[in-house]
């Protein structure tokens, strides 16, 4: 399915160029949900938001995975995806969620009100977008329009607020734009 371009304004383009020459590194433990069996290289491919897209990627345009920096808002996540789909709490059962270790080299961080506005964006723009009905109307919608200008800025991941899980955070990774000595892996049980 290709996607009317979202007509992200020149100066939001701009910010965030600007604004990706002060992106960080980034470490630590995340959460992701599954609801198969945990197969790592699926779970940590980024093919499941290729094919179905996400807030911040439109589907078919690039690989992204979903995590979240804790368990209860990865749950949050999971929870709200089913919920827009229909699918009562009791048929998304069971639910997987693991622990993930990243290290990315260049994220940029939009996760709260003041990198939002710097972006000349609006966190209720980004969040509030019903994005699944822009795509089934032909168009990307706002915020996969910022996911696709960052990771064309070949930055690794974005720091974002969570639309399901008020005041907790999410990191979209761009698997294809990791660079070495960097990367996701799931955490086996047992290891600190």
């Amino acid at each position: 399915m290709i996607l009317r371009p979202h007509p992200l304004p020149l100066r939001t383009t701009r910010a965030l160029r600007r604004l990706a020459k002060s992106a960080q590194p980034w470490a630590g433990t995340v959460f992701r949900t599954g609801t198969g069996p945990m197969d790592p290289p699926r779970l940590l491919s980024g093919e499941g938001a290729l094919a179905s897209g996400g807030r911040w990627n439109a589907p078919g345009a690039f690989r992204v995975v979903y995590v979240s920096l804790t368990a209860e808002t990865a749950l949050s996540e999971a929870l709200a995806r089913f919920r827009s789909a229909g699918v009562p709490d009791s048929a998304a059962m069971p639910l997987l969620v693991v622990a993930v270790q990243v290290r990315l080299k260049l994220v940029l961080d939009l996760s709260d009100d003041a990198s939002i506005r710097a972006a000349g964006l609006a966190r209720r723009s980004l969040l509030g977008e019903d994005w699944r009905r822009s795509n089934q109307e032909g168009k990307e919608a706002l915020a996969q329009a910022v996911g696709r200008t960052v990771q064309v800025l070949e930055l690794e991941g974005l720091l974002v607020p969570s639309a399901a899980a008020p005041g907790q955070t999410n990191l979209v990774v761009f698997p294809d734009r990791v660079r070495p000595g960097g990367g996701l892996r799931i955490r086996r049980p047992g290891r600190h």
